[in-house]
């Protein structure tokens, strides 16, 4: 398992690619590593790109648990965080509208939404772009 992990675009998108095998407590540790890049704030919107994950150990308790986790960041803020989530295969694309719905059910500002193409997750974060390569600075994630 590993994520990379960037902000982007003078500090106006976290883009997160997971990749390999999930397990809850691998995301845990990923999302509080997030938390401690340079330049973090929690009303940065998030594109998740989690075409490459091989195996996805989390469970309904675990993603729960994470829903939690992420929802805690913008529990008494004014701004609405918002997650986009990349998953092109079916089995992803389940655990992601999962994830999706039990952030909208935790209490927290956090709104995310699972998408199978990157055009339909970067038009509902607002972007212009129809591919990641098209982002500002996608260069310095396709690098590592």
């Amino acid at each position: 398992m590993t994520v990379q992990a960037r902000i982007i675009d003078n500090q106006s998108l976290i883009f997160l690619r997971f990749t390999g095998a999930q397990t809850t407590a691998s995301v845990e540790k990923d999302i509080q590593e997030l938390r401690s890049l340079f330049g973090f704030r929690p009303d940065i919107p998030e594109l998740v790109d989690l075409s490459d994950i091989t195996e996805d150990y989390i469970d309904y308790n675990g993603m729960r648990r994470l829903a939690r986790i992420v929802n805690d960041q913008t529990r008494d803020s004014a701004f609405k965080k918002r997650i986009a989530l990349y998953a092109p295969h079916e089995s992803t694309f389940g655990s992601a509208r999962m994830f999706s719905t039990l952030t909208e059910l935790e209490a927290g500002n956090t709104v995310s939404q699972a998408f199978h193409t990157p055009e339909e997750a970067l038009a509902w974060l607002g972007r212009s772009e129809t591919r990641f390569e098209d982002l500002p600075d996608y260069n310095l994630i396709a690098a590592e």
